[in-house]
């Protein structure tokens, strides 16, 4: 009878132990999904806002007309010679809406476009927000009713913005928040 107990102890001790290593290995298995996905929306991220700094930093190089043409807090079209070939050209950041990617399991995505001159929108991220924000000379906020008659007085472009990841990972979507006060040199 002794022999039999020991038995049922040691296949219910084994049996524990399996499932304990089970258990550690779909943890790991969850946390490498889990830091590659993060690492993923990192990385798309780090274009995106590589791609806006560079072109928000030459927002009016090369410029003797109207620099900023539009703004509001989720749209940005303005003139700049971005490529130092002498001649002007006009960029225009903007969101999408969530609808233009209904096709991603993520809820509250958008598209960030990017459209130089008059060519196609490029989607150069996937945003749950991007916000403008504009500011003066002095550092005060410029409103965005006032805005229309006031382009020529901004100096500062605030960017806030959280960049997500259309795929979950248990139920969550990574997101990495990025905020840029911008001050470009050749604004007049």
């Amino acid at each position: 009878m002794s022999q039999l107990i020991d038995i049922v102890g040691s296949t219910v001790i084994g049996a524990f132990v399996i499932l304990l290593i089970l258990n550690l290995n779909i943890q790991i298995t969850s946390s490498t999904n889990e830091m590659l996905l993060n690492n993923v929306t990192q990385q798309i991220s780090a274009a995106s806002i590589q791609d806006v700094e560079y072109f928000l930093y030459k927002i009016g190089h090369s410029v003797n007309s109207a620099q900023i043409l539009t703004a509001d807090s989720s749209s940005l079209q303005f003139k700049g010679d971005f490529n130092n070939d002498g001649s002007e050209e006009t960029l225009n950041y903007y969101t999408g809406t969530i609808n233009d990617l209904a096709s991603t399991p993520n809820p509250n995505d958008k598209p960030l476009f990017k459209v130089l001159n008059s060519g196609s929108p490029i989607s150069i991220g996937t945003v749950r927000l991007f916000k403008f924000s504009y500011f003066d000379s002095l550092g005060a906020m410029i409103s965005y009713d006032g805005l229309a008659g006031k382009l020529d007085e901004i100096k500062s472009i605030k960017i806030e913005s959280i960049f997500t990841s259309p795929e979950p990972i248990n139920e969550n979507y990574p997101e990495l928040e990025w905020v840029r006060l911008i001050r470009p040199k050749n604004i007049n």
